[in-house]
């Protein structure tokens, strides 16, 4: 594998506008994905929400209940590229989880040049459904976005509030044999971009304004278990996790839990981390990332975050599930003998625990605040 990161802002930001249809094979899935962390009493949670393009390769593909094309992976390319791809999202209005606010399959044209992807899908009814995304760089970078649903709507913008390494885009690019058509992901992951917009779901309209992370990311290997979260806490500092892993879980083709043993039989694929401090500015990076999920009685696990460095740093959390958003993503394979199920959980979690220390100095609630964010718990596989 062959790793690159870039930090140049500009180059990150342009790389948004393309789906890199050059890399792609039979096993590819993409994504540009929010999740929206609105500033509250209690810092940046209960409330939550998230929206995304929701894409992957294959003849008969399905998101929850609806079948639809996957895109092709030797479709034309260029600067004006089309693919298929389903327009969803959630809100959890701080109570309750609106699921499917939008839920739009659709064909998407996403422009280079113009810095744009839209996918809209008119009914009988006269009305439409889908996403616009448009980008913008003048005193800062910015996406301008627009989701409309058959049950809410959303239109926010992201913008940089700084040029601090998190706070703007950055390009990750790991490439496997054959430069990268046979294995690797290309991401543009932005961090910390701040938020502001108006919100519709069934428990009515909100304007709310925070912190987002975004990423558009292009995985050309099969989808496959991992945990990822990240969390925010009150005084802007940042943490976040992410663990590929082993286990029985990837059997597992439903939503329900095994005995907290086998849960925990989990063999790690690697796994990183990384903490923020928003007073410093400064970033640091752990060698090695575990996430342990744990059983709490309401349906919902709770999970235990351990990350260390060689060096001495660590951190240990402590995370409460307080409500779930779930994808369903099946493929047909085999002359349709077969179809593949990947399991996409999305918890919204609160800290309820944090201990740790980095440069010598503690780190806890105390120093940052109360920690809210998300954690990813996927299982199944997608071939």
């Amino acid at each position: 594998m062959r790793s690159t990161i870039t930090h140049d802002p500009s180059i990150a930001f342009k790389d948004i506008w393309t789906h890199h249809a050059e890399l792609q094979n039979w096993s590819s899935s993409s994504w540009w994905f929010f999740l929206l962390l609105p500033r509250q009493e209690k810092g940046y949670g209960p409330k939550q929400l998230m929206f995304t393009y929701a894409s992957r390769t294959g003849s008969e593909i399905k998101v929850n209940s609806t079948w639809q094309k996957g895109f092709d992976p030797n479709r034309r390319k260029g600067k004006i590229e089309q693919f298929m791809t389903t327009v969803v999202g959630w809100i959890n209005d701080g109570t309750h989880v609106h699921e499917q606010v939008v839920h739009q399959p659709a064909l998407a044209t996403l422009d280079y040049e113009q810095q744009r992807l839209e996918a809209w899908e008119t009914h009988k009814d006269g009305n439409s459904y889908g996403a616009t995304l448009q980008g913008k760089v003048d005193d800062k970078y910015s996406i301008e976005a627009n989701f409309v649903g058959k049950k809410g709507s959303a239109k926010f913008t992201i913008w940089n509030a700084g040029l601090n390494p998190v706070e703007v885009p950055n390009l990750i690019d790991v490439r496997g044999p054959n430069n990268g058509k046979l294995g690797g992901t290309n991401l543009v992951a932005w961090r910390k971009a701040s938020f502001k917009g108006t919100f519709t779901s069934p428990s009515g309209k909100e304007t709310l304004e925070g912190h987002a992370y975004f990423q558009r990311v292009l995985m050309n290997v099969p989808m496959f278990p991992w945990f990822w979260n990240i969390s925010l806490f009150e005084n802007g500092s940042l943490f976040s996790a992410f663990v590929p892993y082993m286990g029985l879980q990837a059997i597992r083709r439903d939503y329900y839990f095994y005995p907290q043993w086998m849960e925990r039989m989990i063999i790690p694929l690697g796994g990183t981390a990384y903490f923020h401090d928003a007073k410093t500015g400064e970033t640091t990076g752990f060698d090695r990332a575990r996430v342990y999920p744990e059983k709490n009685g309401n349906d919902h696990p709770n999970f235990i975050v351990k990350a260390e460095s060689l060096n001495g740093d660590k951190i240990l959390l402590r995370y409460r599930s307080h409500n779930h958003a779930q994808f369903l993503l099946d493929r047909r394979i085999f002359q349709r003998l077969w179809q593949t199920k990947f399991n996409y959980n999305e918890y919204m979690i609160e800290v309820v625990k944090m201990t740790g220390k980095i440069d010598g100095k503690p780190l806890n609630m105390k120093v940052i605040g109360k920690g809210w964010g998300n954690m990813e718990y996927c299982w199944g596989m997608s071939l």
